[in-house]
């Protein structure tokens, strides 16, 4: 009996204390945050992903799908790789192309200019010449034509004693006659005439001068052996000469 007392005392106890504490506590409001609740975000890696990705090869050249089998590796782990081909692309040279295996560029989408890991031609210049030429370019490989060339030629001139050394590029350019002047040496003809007095001409191409023009003079002699003369053209006027003399002694 006397226990069930004091218990019935003990709860009243508790109860009166209960309702003090909420009396004198102040009500709260929307803006109270004590017994609001925390959110923390955590990232948490994606699954792998199941999906075929399409993916480019280092050079551009062709573009495979990707189908990811292990479940261990996400295709964002999906990188190029070389296809096997030859990179193909255009070298600053304007005449060959990249020979290197399929490798990375910087404008993969630009099939046809090299970038600047392509290869580097070492080529010497390759192009055929004027016709007539025989040498060749002396530049390394290169775009567009290539320069006049400057080399000589060593011809000998129309006597066929001095040597000439012409111009390359001015001897294929040369039509027929400026050729024919570019092999003169500016020298007397050493050849004879029919006469056999040497040419008058300059050092020219074809037959010399004719017997006509000589200029030379000789001393002629009748055959009476009782005159003579230094005369020109020594054939035709020998030939007057004898003829007077015969007529004055008939």
């Amino acid at each position: 009996m006397r226990s069930d007392i004091l218990r019935l005392i003990a709860e009243n106890v508790i109860l009166l204390y209960s309702l003090k504490s909420k009396l004198s506590r102040k009500k709260e409001g929307p803006w109270d945050l004590r017994n609001s609740y925390k959110m923390q975000l955590v990232c948490k890696p994606c699954p792998p992903c199941p999906v075929p990705v399409p993916v480019t090869c280092l050079g551009g050249h062709e573009v495979n799908l990707l189908i990811v089998q292990n479940s261990d590796i996400p295709c964002s782990n999906a990188k190029s790789t070389s296809c096997g081909r030859k990179c193909g692309r255009s070298l600053s040279c304007g005449n060959h192309t990249c020979s290197l295996e399929c490798h990375s560029v910087v404008n993969i989408n630009d099939l046809i200019k090299a970038s600047d890991k392509c290869e580097v031609c070492h080529i010497s210049c390759q192009k055929s010449q004027k016709p007539g030429c025989v040498h060749p370019c002396t530049l390394p490989c290169h775009p567009g034509e290539c320069k006049p060339c400057k080399q000589h030629v060593k011809l000998k001139c129309h006597c066929q004693i001095n040597t000439l050394y012409i111009v390359c590029d001015e001897w294929t350019s040369a039509d027929e006659n400026k050729k024919d002047k570019l092999m003169c040496c500016s020298n007397r003809c050493p050849k004879e005439m029919s006469c056999g007095h040497r040419c008058i001409l300059i050092c020219h191409s074809g037959p010399c001068s004719e017997q006509k023009q000589c200029k030379k003079k000789i001393v002629l002699r009748c055959p009476c052996k009782k005159g003579r003369k230094r005369k020109s053209n020594a054939l035709l006027k020998y030939r007057k000469m004898l003829i007077f003399h015969v007529m004055k002694n008939v």
